[in-house]
């Protein structure tokens, strides 16, 4: 099952994504915020984060992106805005603009699960990667 961390300060936008990604059997955690969302990440194993991009607080959904990417670059990234973003996406990430139906998450969820399998896939037949290497 695929665990989705949705980080977004507005309660109704937040909740109304989690019960779609639920309703897309998902396991959902959620947070108000990219502070809450980094504690959860040191405690939770998630495969997609979905963020907004404007939130209150020291860090962006951009800023937050980059950090988990650092961190974790296994990890999908969906960032989403209802304002006018120009920005530069890093390979595994998607962005989502407000408002988007339930059949745009679903697109995107998607699209991160088949770029994970294929970058996974990479990884694995790479010479020399763990995968490959034969133990005596």
């Amino acid at each position: 099952m695929l665990t989705v961390l949705v980080v977004d300060d507005d309660e109704f936008v937040r909740k109304w994504i989690c019960t779609v990604l639920s309703a897309f059997d998902c396991n959902v955690i959620q947070a108000r915020a990219a502070s809450q969302a980094l504690k959860i990440l040191e405690a939770h194993r998630v495969d997609v984060l979905f963020s907004d991009c404007v939130m209150p607080g020291d860090m962006s959904g951009p800023d937050l992106a980059r950090h988990v990417a650092a961190l974790h670059p296994e990890m999908r990234i969906i960032l989403m805005s209802g304002y006018h973003e120009s920005m530069q996406l890093q390979p595994g990430w998607t962005f989502l603009r407000k408002p988007f139906k339930p059949s745009d998450i679903r697109r995107a969820i998607d699209a991160a699960v088949r770029d994970r399998s294929e970058t996974t896939a990479v990884r694995r037949n790479k010479p020399g990667s763990p995968e490959n290497t034969a133990e005596a």
